[in-house]
């Protein structure tokens, strides 16, 4: 699982997103199409991102989740949250039944539920032990939006609980999760854009020291306006030349010059309302 970090930065709760793709028998993916695939637009106000061992379950829980929202003019943070939920726990019962129950001769999970206690006796206790530590291998980031503008950001586990990090203003999921959180806990941060995107880029860099295989790091901002911009590699492989040559005192440090090199790569991007040089407000983009 690879790791993805999600922070809302100051002072207008725009989103940074840091995930990556690697590199395996020559095959490599763009930037355009691995956040396509690492980071999904829900809605314009709305992404997903997973970090996955097994991947098989992540696009069809995307789309459970999808034909959800479609069925409402409007809802709520906390009803994309329980979507979220009840896709992942009907997936787990999915796999549960493919891998448990059929041999026992049980069509869907409902059966094992009314007739397995009886039936199985104490292999019932054992199969309920096994559902209990059943998961995905998939893990997600809900960021986004709600209709009053207010920013989100949440967690949604291969078990399909719900671990809400607005508080926190960043969430990290992937097997290196504990290094990365570790690595952003070492100093408080007031979340100033500048400074959260080079904390993010170092602790995603942190994760990756001393594994094997080529990984490129992408970035993906996201903005009260709907705006999406992915950042290519060029700029970032910068960032993480001069993190990896002087790790004692980090990229932070020389962030600003290197920030000036995604702002130019954003700004090739043709996204004028999102950066030209400087952050709008939602109100001063519509006058421009």
């Amino acid at each position: 699982m690879t790791t993805t970090i999600v922070a809302i930065t100051s002072p207008w709760d725009f989103f940074v997103c840091v995930s990556d793709e690697m590199t395996v028998h020559g095959d490599r993916q763009s930037a355009e199409a691995h956040a396509a695939i690492g980071n999904r637009i829900l809605t314009p106000d709305w992404n997903v991102a997973h970090s996955a061992d097994d991947s098989q379950y992540v696009a069809p829980i995307i789309e459970v989740v999808k034909e959800k929202i479609k069925e409402k003019k409007t809802w709520s943070a906390d009803e994309l949250k329980e979507y979220f939920s009840q896709a992942c726990s009907a997936a787990i019962q999915r796999k549960f039944l493919d891998r448990h129950l059929r041999r026992y001769g049980y069509e869907n999970f409902e059966q094992f539920r009314q007739r397995g206690r009886q039936e199985l006796v104490e292999q019932f206790y054992k199969l309920c032990q096994i559902l209990d530590d059943a998961e995905l291998g998939s893990d997600f980031i809900v960021y986004g939006y709600d209709f009053q503008k207010a920013a989100h950001l949440f967690i949604v586990s291969g078990k399909g609980e719900i671990l809400d990090q607005r508080q926190f203003k960043y969430a990290v999921i992937g097997r290196n999760r504990s290094l990365a959180l570790s690595y952003l806990r070492r100093k408080a941060s007031n979340f100033e854009f500048i400074a959260t995107v080079g904390r993010l880029l170092e602790a995603k860099f942190f994760t990756e020291a001393g594994t094997d295989g080529e990984k490129s790091t992408t970035i993906t901002f996201k903005g009260r306006l709907g705006d999406d911009i992915s950042v290519a590699h060029a700029p970032i492989a910068q960032i993480k030349g001069i993190w990896e040559t002087d790790v004692s005192t980090g990229a932070l440090s020389k962030i600003s010059s290197l920030v000036a090199a995604i702002q130019e790569e954003m700004e090739d991007a043709n996204a004028p309302l999102f950066w030209r040089g400087q952050f709008l407000s939602a109100a001063e983009a519509t006058t421009v």
